[in-house]
Parts: structure tokens; C-alpha cells; sequence
């Protein structure tokens, strides 16, 4: 008895042994799914953030246009600094056709296709929308080696968008109609250094005849292709239904396939007569630079975009060179775009479009900031030779001139300064002088036709007010001060008028290269014309800084912007320009900007004058600069710019929100998704060339700010543009001075 119960003892304690086994491994089983499970979690969910940190910086780059080598560096530089392996990680293109249905292309890796090279245009004949990345991660395990698993794996994968969001602030647009618009169908038809428009917003029966290009031959416009295709009738498509976007969105430097086609007859033709019968607006991409691929046209390079409707078409039938449309181009607002493009009537940025019933509302707020760059280039060889000066006069004729002005008028005080200028200029030793002035009166100028004004008056008149040009340069003196001797006043004032014609007239045909190119202009009144000789509605009798007059202001700056630049690359101002502010109802702030920047305290360029005398004493003055201008001590480049890398400080004022940003390369800003609110750019400064661009202005090379710019962002969702323009404050001089 004794020994079988032995014999049971041993044998439940064998079972005991294995059930303790047992337990033991399913207790280690529950370990690792516990401990290794949970893990494994927390390794995918950093692969995840690897994966993502990749996507975003492999897509911005992608929207910087940079090299498949880049891009796949940057991806694989922020998943390294994410804790995954690069080599674990393959990336990959992202391409969306034209009814937005995306795709990777698993086909090759981005480096495959070339790291030196740009990304393809399109792939399996889609254009490229992103990136995405995937990847996996071994990593050892705590309890599950015990059942045999040493070690686990994760993937991962995450997809980015180079458009959008990651190209918000870009000049781009989307539900495009495939033409291309050459830059040179706009002009500068008044020679003033300004691209012409006439847009149908304010000239409704102005019509542009562009013209179809030949296969090997630019002309007015060509037809591209979304998808590579080569196919004429696939383009009548992409026509046909523009509206569905079957464009996707392009953006400015993109290349897009050229496509054949002609209107003569057939596909493209029907589609071209459906939009003019139904007269709705096209946009359409408009291109600089026409890449060309045995001897023939491959692609057109964006510059920017314009909006357009068909009016007329050529007869059908008619031989390649002869084909053509008629089209009115329009003022549209392109809700897509973030960014500032080249301007052809469609604006980059956009109030408020209409947000989709219970979805995500965002607003943007972005703009571009110029400065007017200052640069010094040096002293002037000094010299006890006269230096001949080419001169152009231009004076304010402006009714308000027959105002008393101590024992005389202005004008007849203006008269006498003028001629008293000129008798000390020597043209015996190769002087000349010129006269313009403003305004001159004339009746519905280059076909204009009656206008509407608005500013403090209302009304409409078909009156134009200009510059006129009285005498080119001349060494006859005697025949100029006949001229001055005979003005009289009356009308506006036209001041970017009158400037456009003394700069013209001193860079003109009688203007010595070699001679310094002077401009004098002297105004008693306010800038109230645009340079398209309508006239504000402004009275211009009281100084007033009226937000409806700033074109008018602006057209001047711009006038004399042009004037102070380096245009023809010599080295040196294409001209000097003294300004003279007669009397008291002036914008000193307008005319000190006009004039060319001082460098010399003792030297200034801007004066003004309260009675006859003081105005001759003034022009004797200037007279005395000019005849010695051997003896001055530097030059100044004056020019438009874009601020690089300024640094803008903006702050919500409604909730104290502050937000600090960088501009890019071409002087653009934007801040993402921002709260409803009145937003003051609080501060922007930027340093080029040792100058500190800080103080806001009214415009490029404008009057300061007197307070600091602000936008409103409403409730609605949108991107909201505001330019802002810096000047600096620095004193000048020049190297070795």
C-alpha cells in the first residue's frame, strides 16, 4: 500500500511540474504580447513620425524645384533624424490624373531617375503631385525571443503633396484651358518702361488679335497638352471641359507639354467657337520661354496666368500664319493661388472664397515686400574740366501757377527762374537743355472715350491731362526760353506725366551718353492724374493722403523710379533728378521721394520755395550743382527690389497671436492657417548691401508710413495679400568716401 501510494505521489508531482510549465509559458506569452506587443506599437508609431517627417521635407523640396538627389537627401536626412534607417526606406512619386485619382509610381525610386536631374514633368503620363515614403524597422524583442521571436518588424508609409498645401504661397492656378500665352502679346506701347494692359473691366471694346503658332514658329499663343499627349482631338477635350479641372494645378516654372493643333477646322475649332458662343472666361497659363527639341517646340515655361474670353476667330480653313483670335483679357482674381505671379490681370491672391457647407475653414495671409535699394557706386572722377550736362526742365502748368507769389505769379516766377537756369548753362562746351511740361489738355486721348472718377468728386468727362514734351535737348538756348516765355497755366496735375516725358526726352535721341542726364521738376500742387491722363476726382487743393488718389501718387513714383535706375547697365544713374515744391498746397513727402537720394548733407536734392525770389536763388543753386558736377562727390543707384530673407514681425491685434517670419528669395511671405482678426505688420527689415531696409512706405521709394500697415482677415476662408514696401533710413555714401 505504502509503496503505490509512492508510486501516485511521484506521479503528481510529474504533473504538477507541467502544469507549473505551462502556466510559465502562457505567462510569458501574455509578457510578450503585453510588453513586446506594446513595443512594436510604439516602434511603428515612430516610423510613422520618420515616415511623415520624410514626406513633408521630400515635397517642400519637390515645390523648391529641386533635383531628385536633393529631394531623396531631405527625405532621408529628416527620417534619420527621426530615428528609422535610411537604408530600410524607399521613396517614391506621387502622380494624380486629370480626374484627380493619385498614384504611386512604385515603378523606379526617385533617386532612379537621375540625382543630378530635375523630377520628370510626367510619369506614366501624369504630371507629378508628391512624394511618398515607405519604410520598415527591425528591433529586438524582451520576452518574445522566448518562444522563438528574437525580433519584429514594422512598416510604415506616409504621402505629401507638393500642391497643396506644401506650395501654398506660389504663383499657381488650376482649372486652366490649354493655350499658351506668350509674354510678348503685352507691350509697352507708351515707351514708359511699364508693360501696357488693357483689360475689358475698364476698356470693354478693347480687343487683342493673338495669333497661333506654327510648329516651329512662336507666335501669339499654342496649344499644350495636361498629360503629354500629342493627340489634337485629346486637347479639344481637355477644352470642352476645362470647367472639370481636368487641368490639375500648375504652377510658375512648370513646363507644359506643347500639343498640336490648329483652328482652321475640326475638333479644337468646334471646341474654340463653344466658348465663344457661350462667351464664359478662360484662364490660361502664360509662358516666357518656349523649350524647343529638334528644332521644334517641346514645352512652354509659366511665368503666370491671364484671363480671357474669345470674341472672334479666324475664317476656317486658312494656312498656318494667317490663323488668329480675337480676346478681351479681364481683372480676375485666381482663388488657388497663394503667391504673387508676374502681373497679367489675374491676381495670385484672393478675398474670401466660398467654403464648403461644414467643412474646414483657413485662412492664409501672404504678400510680397520690395524695397527701394539704395547703391552707391562710387566716387566720381574729379576733374577741373567742365563736365557737359544733358538738362530737362519740367514744370508744373498746372492752374493753380496763376496764384500770387509775393510781387508776382508762380507761373511768371517760374518763368523768369527757367530762363535765368538756362543763361548759365554753356553750350558752347557741349550743355544742352530740354522742356517739358504738364498738363496738356487733350479730348479723348488714344480713343479713351469718357471715364468715370471717383475720388472726393463724382462724375465723368472724356478730358485727358498729360506731359508734353516742348523742346528735345538742344544747345539753342535762346529757341528753349522763347518757349518758357510764352507758358500759361491751366488744368491738373499730371506729375508722373510730366515725368515720363523729361526722362524720356533726357535718355532720348539728343542725350550725349557720356553726359550726365539731369531732371528738374518744380510742382505746386498735388499728383491727381494716373499716367493715363484720367484725372482721380481728387481736387488736389488741400494736401491729403486719400487712398483713392494713390495710383496717381504711385504713377509718379514709378516714373521716377525708372528715371533714378541704372536701365542701360552703364554703372551709374541714368539721371540725376532735383525736385522743387513751390509754395505750400505740395505733398512734401511725394516730392522729397522724387528726388535723387542726398549723400551729402551740404548737396541736397529736394528744396523748397515760398516766393519769386527764393525760386530764382533755388534754380541759381542748382544751376552752380550742375555746372560742376565734376566736383560731385558720388553716384546713387536707385531700384526696385525684392527683400530676400526679411525678417516680419506681424500680431494679431484681436488676440495678441504674434507670428515671425522669413521671406523667400523673391521677397514673398506667408503665414498659414491665422485666426480672424485686424493684423498689423508690426515690423520687416531686411540688410542688403550693408543697408537696413526697416521704415514702411507708401509704395516703392515712397514717403514713409506714418503708421504701420494692417489687414483685416475676415470670417471667411481665404488667402488675404497685402504688399508692403521698405525703404532705409541709413546715411549714405560711397566706398572710400
Amino acid at each position: 500500500m505504502r509503496t503505490l501510494y509512492r508510486f501516485i505521489q511521484r506521479n503528481e508531482q510529474g504533473q504538477s511540474a507541467l502544469v507549473i510549465v505551462a502556466g510559465l509559458v502562457a505567462l510569458i506569452g501574455a509578457l510578450a504580447l503585453a510588453v513586446d506587443g506594446g513595443n512594436a506599437y510604439a516602434q511603428r508609431r515612430q516610423l510613422q513620425n520618420a515616415m511623415d517627417a520624410g514626406a513633408q521635407a521630400g515635397a517642400i523640396q519637390l515645390s523648391l524645384n529641386k533635383t531628385n538627389g536633393e529631394i531623396d537627401d531631405k527625405i532621408n536626412e529628416y527620417v534619420a533624424r527621426n530615428g528609422a534607417d535610411p537604408a530600410r526606406v524607399n521613396s517614391y512619386y506621387v502622380t494624380q490624373d486629370s480626374s484627380g485619382i493619385k498614384y504611386v509610381e512604385h515603378g523606379s525610386i526617385i533617386s532612379a531617375y537621375g540625382v543630378n536631374s530635375p523630377p520628370p514633368s510626367f510619369i506614366n503620363g501624369r504630371p507629378i503631385f508628391g512624394v511618398q515614403v515607405e519604410g520598415t524597422k527591425q528591433f529586438p524583442t524582451f520576452f518574445a525571443g522566448v518562444v522563438g521571436w528574437r525580433q519584429l518588424q514594422v512598416g510604415a508609409d506616409s504621402r505629401n503633396y507638393a500642391s497643396p498645401p506644401t506650395r501654398q504661397g506660389t504663383c499657381q492656378a488650376e482649372t486652366l484651358f490649354p493655350i499658351a500665352l506668350s509674354a510678348n502679346t503685352f507691350t509697352d506701347e507708351n515707351k514708359d518702361g511699364i508693360v501696357d494692359f488693357h483689360f475689358s473691366n475698364n476698356e470693354p471694346t478693347y480687343a487683342y488679335r493673338i495669333w497661333e503658332k506654327k510648329p516651329t514658329e512662336l507666335a501669339n499663343f499654342g496649344y499644350v497638352s495636361w498629360n503629354g499627349s500629342t493627340s489634337a482631338s485629346n486637347v479639344a477635350n481637355f477644352m470642352n471641359n476645362a470647367g472639370l479641372n481636368v487641368s490639375g494645378r500648375w504652377s510658375k516654372g512648370d513646363n507644359i507639354p506643347y500639343a498640336p493643333g490648329d483652328l482652321s477646322s475640326g475638333s479644337i475649332r468646334n471646341a474654340l467657337q463653344g466658348k465663344l458662343t457661350s462667351g464664359d472666361g478662360v484662364t490660361v497659363p502664360v509662358y516666357d520661354y518656349a523649350n524647343q527639341s529638334n528644332n521644334a517646340i517641346s514645352s512652354y515655361r509659366i511665368i503666370g496666368f491671364a484671363r480671357m474670353t474669345i470674341v472672334a476667330l479666324s475664317a476656317s480653313g486658312l494656312p498656318a500664319g494667317q490663323r488668329y483670335m480675337d480676346v478681351r483679357f479681364v481683372q480676375w482674381v485666381e482663388p488657388t493661388g497663394g503667391g504673387a505671379c508676374p502681373y497679367y490681370g489675374v491676381g495670385q491672391v484672393a478675398p474670401p472664397p466660398p467654403q464648403t457647407p461644414g467643412g474646414p475653414v483657413t485662412r492664409n495671409l501672404v504678400g510680397t515686400i520690395k524695397i527701394s535699394k539704395i547703391n552707391p557706386v562710387g566716387e566720381t572722377t574729379q576733374t577741373q574740366t567742365h563736365v557737359p550736362v544733358d538738362v530737362m526742365n519740367v514744370m508744373d502748368i498746372s492752374g493753380s501757377m496763376n496764384a500770387g507769389f509775393g510781387s508776382m505769379s508762380k507761373i511768371s516766377a517760374a518763368r523768369t527762374a527757367l530762363v535765368n537756369f538756362n543763361n548759365n548753362m554753356q553750350p558752347l562746351l557741349g550743355d544742352k537743355v530740354g522742356l517739358a511740361t504738364y498738363p496738356q489738355i487733350v479730348g479723348n486721348l488714344n480713343g479713351g472715350g469718357t471715364y468715370s472718377f471717383n475720388c472726393q468728386q463724382n462724375g465723368q468727362t472724356s478730358q485727358y491731362y498729360i506731359g508734353q514734351l516742348r523742346s528735345t535737348l538742344t544747345s539753342n538756348i535762346a529757341g528753349v526760353n522763347a518757349i518758357i516765355n510764352g507758358l500759361n497755366a491751366n488744368g491738373g496735375t499730371p506729375i508722373a506725366g510730366g515725368l515720363q516725358q523729361g526722362r524720356l526726352a533726357a535718355l532720348g535721341a539728343g542725350h550725349n551718353p557720356a553726359n550726365p542726364a539731369v531732371i528738374i521738376l518744380a510742382s505746386d500742387g498735388l499728383a491727381n492724374i494716373r499716367l493715363n491722363g484720367r484725372w482721380t476726382g481728387f481736387d488736389g487743393d488741400t494736401y491729403n493722403s486719400l487712398q483713392c488718389n494713390v495710383g496717381a501718387v504711385q504713377d509718379a513714383l514709378d516714373q521716377a523710379n525708372l528715371a533714378k535706375g541704372d536701365g542701360n547697365s552703364d554703372g551709374r544713374p541714368d539721371t540725376i533728378i532735383f525736385t522743387i515744391a513751390v509754395g505750400n498746397d505740395f505733398n512734401p513727402d511725394l516730392m522729397q521721394a522724387l528726388a535723387t537720394v542726398d549723400t551729402d548733407p551740404n548737396k541736397p536734392h529736394y528744396f523748397r520755395v515760398t516766393d519769386a525770389t527764393s525760386m530764382n536763388n533755388i534754380y541759381q543753386q542748382i544751376a552752380n550743382r550742375v555746372q560742376n558736377f565734376q566736383n560731385e562727390s558720388c553716384q546713387v543707384i536707385q531700384t526696385e527690389a525684392f527683400a530676400p530673407g526679411a525678417t516680419l514681425v506681424v500680431r494679431n491685434r484681436d488676440t495678441g497671436q504674434q507670428y515671425t517670419v522669413n521671406t523667400t528669395s523673391t521677397g514673398e511671405f506667408v503665414i498659414n492657417n491665422v485666426s480672424p482678426g485686424t493684423f498689423e505688420f508690426v515690423s520687416a527689415s531686411v540688410n542688403v548691401n550693408g543697408f537696413t531696409y526697416d521704415v514702411f512706405t507708401n509704395g516703392v521709394g515712397g514717403p514713409a508710413l506714418a503708421s504701420n500697415p494692417t489687414v483685416t482677415v475676415g470670417q471667411g476662408g481665404g488667402t488675404y495679400k497685402t504688399d508692403l514696401f521698405l525703404k532705409t533710413t541709413d546715411s549714405v555714401s560711397c566706398p572710400g568716401s
